[in-house]
């Protein structure tokens, strides 16, 4: 045997090795810690809106109509659905460090400018300035997944990939469940204040701590670096070697797909009923149930908050299920879609 070869056989054994052991925690972890920090602050600042246009409406220049509250609501999807497609090819070109730090960051900024641009030009200017905001949110997500993608081993990818995503979750509870206390406090302004400004922290950290690739991490070890190139090596495809941004995206494929097309009805369907519940709940709230604004910010939680805790539940179950093989993966990921699909039908 030559010498190039024992060595490579050594240096599989000893990653065998270190991903079967207990490796603790890595620099990995921390980059998954700080993108559920981001899907944090980043749902704090695009639910802050629902209660805060309950506070607002108790003075009379805020007082809108329905109609106008609607437009105000979902003014911030009109530009959060332009952006989906065209981020993931931006993340993988420029590194999905730079989008979501570029989106987030000018996004708490327009969050901390709320309430100034209310005062100075009514329902009209706040319509524009959330739309402007869920155009650069809609970074977010593609950047997570490129920076997941390049980060976690594909055996850790379930576990943390959940923890990173169920910063929405925490995000959307901690939101609702501060404002009214923010709102009573400081007015209705503070809310914005201080979700965007819980924005800025997030973006100086992620910006020295935060790395798009290992490659590019100065603080990552050997060790781990190799760990995570190994784990990725075993998907490589001849396509794998070009760099990112040039690898062809088959387009027409996605669409013709039968798999992809069935994922984009059940996340339109998903989609439809978390986010009517979400933005209506606390005006719901309100106007129905005479509930005060404290009482409605916490009431407006509990959904989430139960949707924050059955995650880790169904994310464990679901390992569970795959390690014992007694399912197949194919039918162990429509089993948990459906339950999940179960929850805004009965609601």
């Amino acid at each position: 045997m030559s010498k190039e070869s024992s060595q490579e056989e050594y240096r599989m054994v000893k990653n065998r090795r270190f991903e079967n052991k207990s490796t603790g925690y890595g620099i990995r972890h921390l980059q998954i810690l700080l993108l559920f920090a981001a899907l944090t602050v980043g749902f704090a600042m695009r639910v802050n809106l629902s209660v805060a246009i309950v506070a607002m409406a108790e003075f009379p220049e805020y007082n809108w109509t329905e109609r106008i509250k609607s437009l105000v609501l979902s003014s911030f999807f009109w530009g959060y659905v332009t952006t989906q497609v065209p981020a993931g090819p931006l993340a993988r070109r420029f590194g999905g460090k730079v989008t979501i730090l570029s989106g987030l960051s000018i996004c708490s900024v327009l969050t901390v400018l709320t309430p100034l641009c209310v005062r100075l030009g009514g329902w009209q200017v706040l319509c524009a300035l959330r739309l402007v905001e869920g155009v650069f949110q809609g970074l977010l997500f593609p950047s997570c997944h490129t920076v997941i993608s390049a980060w976690v081993p594909p055996n850790e990818r379930a576990t943390m990939g959940n923890f990173a995503y169920v910063g929405f979750q925490f995000g959307t509870i901690i939101m609702l469940a501060t404002s009214g206390l923010l709102a009573s406090m400081g007015g209705w302004p503070s809310i914005f204040y201080a979700s965007g400004a819980a924005g800025c922290l997030w973006s100086v950290v992620y910006y020295f701590w935060g790395s798009s690739t290992p490659a590019q991490s100065k603080r990552i070890t050997p060790e781990e670096r190799e760990l995570i190139e190994l784990g990725h090596a075993s998907e490589r495809t001849e396509d794998a070697e070009l760099p990112s941004h040039h690898q062809i995206t088959p387009w027409l494929s996605f669409f013709k797909s039968p798999a992809v097309l069935a994922l984009i009805a059940v996340q339109s369907a998903y989609a439809f009923g978390f986010w009517t519940l979400l933005t209506q709940i606390p005006s719901y709230m309100k106007n129905v149930l005479g509930k005060d604004i404290k009482a409605n910010a916490l009431l407006s939680a509990l959904p989430y908050t139960t949707m924050f805790v059955l995650s880790f539940v169904f994310a464990w179950l679901s390992k569970r299920l795959q390690r014992t093989e007694c399912v197949s993966l194919s039918w162990n990921r429509k089993l948990f879609n459906s339950i999940g699909m179960l929850g805004p039908m009965g609601l």
